[in-house]
Formats: C-alpha cells, sequence, structure tokens
C-alpha cells in the first residue's frame, strides 16, 4: 500500500479473499479435469500436470492459510487537492460515473472464469454525509 500511496493513490478499501480465492482455485482443478483431453491437445500431457498440480496445491496453501490474497481498492488523487467529491452519482451522472459506481460496489464471485464474470453485491456501508450506499 505504501508504494500505491507514493504513486500517487489513495487505498479506499481492502478486502482479504483467501477462502474465496480457495474456492476458486478447486474450480479451476474441476473445469481442467473435465476438459483434460482438450488440454492435452492444446498445450502438452506434463504442461497439463504443472497446472493441475499447482493449482491444487495453491489451492491447498489458500484453505490452511499458509498463504493469502488481498484485493485492494485505490483511486488516483490529484497532487493540487481533492476535486470535489460526490458520494453518489446524480441521477443524470454520465455513463462513466455509473460503470465506476458499479465496479466499485460489486465483486465477481468465486464461480466466474478468470477475467471476469458476473459479479454480485458484497457487504455495504452507508455514507453519513448523504445517505449513499458505499463498498
Amino acid at each position: 500500500m505504501t508504494q500505491l500511496e507514493a504513486a500517487g493513490f489513495e487505498v479506499r478499501d481492502v478486502e482479504a479473499i483467501r477462502e474465496h480465492y480457495a474456492l476458486t482455485l478447486r474450480r479451476w482443478v474441476a473445469n481442467l479435469e473435465r476438459s483434460w483431453a482438450q488440454a492435452v491437445r492444446l498445450t502438452s500431457p506434463g504442461r497439463a500436470r504443472v497446472w493441475r498440480l499447482y493449482m491444487a496445491a495453491s489451492a491447498l496453501s489458500f484453505e490452511r492459510n499458509r498463504i493469502g490474497v488481498n484485493q485492494i481498492l485505490a483511486v488516483r488523487t490529484p497532487r493540487a487537492g481533492p476535486r470535489a467529491f460526490r458520494c453518489a452519482p446524480a441521477s443524470g451522472a454520465a455513463e462513466g460515473d455509473r460503470r465506476r459506481l458499479k465496479a466499485a460496489t460489486t465483486r465477481t464471485s468465486p464461480s466466474a472464469p478468470p477475467g471476469g464474470g458476473r459479479g454480485r453485491s458484497v457487504s455495504a456501508r452507508r455514507c453519513a454525509a448523504c445517505s449513499a450506499t458505499r463498498p
């Protein structure tokens, strides 16, 4: 986080997702095993075995709390000071504002494929200043 802040970012949220990542890895291993013939055809038997072993061992390490992973939400802050802050987009907000708000209030479910998928809401808090729901 120190490096993010030194680069001009403000850390807004940190979430430990160790248990979720263990489940994700288990599902990836199951997907690989279901598509084993295709994986071997696209790579090689050795490479497919290495990935299966790597993902299964990593899942076990996450489950036993030997390794962890954190998701960090950070925003770039201007050097001249903070811009006017709106807690929630107005009803006529630009599409970009709506996308940023959605990105800040959803997380990818553990069963989603790598690189994205359908999001699910996470627990939220109310802003004391405007009563907007924030992640």
